[in-house]
């Protein structure tokens, strides 16, 4: 096995290297939890906006379904006045 000699420049670049990783994983780390805040969120947005559609549509079928009715039912009083 081999020693690896490292001069005092190097040491201090490779110092700075890691001081510069470790202040980007910790901006990452913020941002990070930001887009998960966000997606968390967009998902219940998306959640609520299903269930708001889903709502519509069954109020639409209803409607259509009475909307027959009345024209049924004003057939029949057509045809017996």
């Amino acid at each position: 096995m081999s020693l690896i000699v490292v001069g005092k420049s190097e040491l201090k670049a490779l110092e700075s290297h890691v001081a510069e990783a470790a202040k980007r994983l910790r901006e990452l780390g913020g941002e990070n939890r930001r887009l998960a805040e966000e997606g968390a969120r967009l998902r219940t947005e998306l959640h609520r906006v299903r269930e708001e559609l889903r709502s519509a549509s069954f109020k639409l079928a209803r409607n259509e379904r009475l909307k027959e009715r009345l024209e049924k039912l004003a057939k029949k009083l057509d045809s017996v006045v």
